[in-house]
C-alpha cells in the first residue's frame, strides 16, 4: 500500500517524459516502477529476514536474478506497476503485485490497487480475500456468457487473425485489460474467466 500511495499514485497522470523510458520496442517503463520496487524491495526483505526479492524491473537489468528462486528459500516476487502502459496512457487499470515464494512453491500473493485501495490477498491453505472478505470461487458458467482475453503475443502472428475469430465466435466478450492483476481480481471474483 505505501508504495502505492508514496510512489505510484503521486505520478498517476503526472507522468512527465523523462518519467518514461522504453526497455525494448513497445515495452516501458516509469520513475514510478523503479521507485516503488526499490521500496518494496526494502520493506519486503525488512518484514521477512533473509528474504531476497526478484523485481520486475531488477529482471530487465539482470535477467539472472530469476535464479534466486531456486537459490533461496523465501522469494519475493514484485511487479511494482503491473499494466504500466495503462499507467502511462492514464488509464486507471493498473495494480501493484507481490507475492511470496518459499522453497520454490507460491505461499501468498497480494495485489492492491492504488486507485480503488482494493486489496486481494491470497494465502495457501487459507483461502483469498478482498478487503478481508472471504472470496468465494464463482460457479461455472457457458462459453457464451464468459467475458476474457486473449494476448495475441503469445501466438505466431500469421495465426492472430484466426486466434481473433475464434475466440469472438466462442466468447460473450473479449476484453484485453493489460493487466494480469486486474484480470486475476476479476477472474477470481466471477467478473472475468
Amino acid at each position: 500500500i505505501e508504495a502505492g500511495e508514496l510512489d505510484i499514485l503521486p505520478r498517476y497522470q503526472q507522468l512527465a517524459s523523462n518519467d518514461v523510458i522504453e526497455k525494448n520496442p513497445g515495452d516501458v517503463v516509469t520513475i514510478a516502477d523503479i521507485e516503488a520496487e526499490e521500496r518494496l524491495t526494502k520493506s519486503l526483505t525488512a518484514l521477512l529476514p533473509g528474504s531476497v526479492v526478484v523485481g520486475e524491473e531488477a529482471h530487465h537489468k539482470n535477467p539472472d536474478i530469476i535464479n534466486r528462486i531456486k537459490n533461496h528459500d523465501y522469494v519475493w516476487l514484485v511487479d511494482p506497476v503491473d499494466g504500466t502502459s495503462n499507467f502511462v496512457a492514464g488509464n486507471p487499470t493498473f495494480c501493484v503485485m507481490a507475492a511470496l515464494v518459499v522453497k520454490g512453491e507460491a505461499h501468498m500473493a497480494c495485489i492492491y490497487d492504488p486507485i480503488t485501495k482494493n486489496t486481494a490477498f491470497a494465502e495457501l491453505g487459507n483461502g483469498a480475500y478482498l478487503n478481508h472478505v472471504r472470496i468465494k470461487t464463482p460457479g461455472s458458467i457457458s462459453f457464451d456468457n464468459m467475458v476474457g482475453q486473449v494476448n495475441l503475443g503469445l501466438f505466431d502472428r500469421a495465426k492472430h487473425d484466426h486466434v481473433k475469430a475464434s475466440v469472438k465466435e466462442t466468447f460473450k466478450t473479449i476484453d484485453r485489460m493489460r493487466c494480469a492483476g486486474q484480470d486475476f481480481v476479476g477472474q477470481a471474483l466471477g467478473r472475468r474467466h
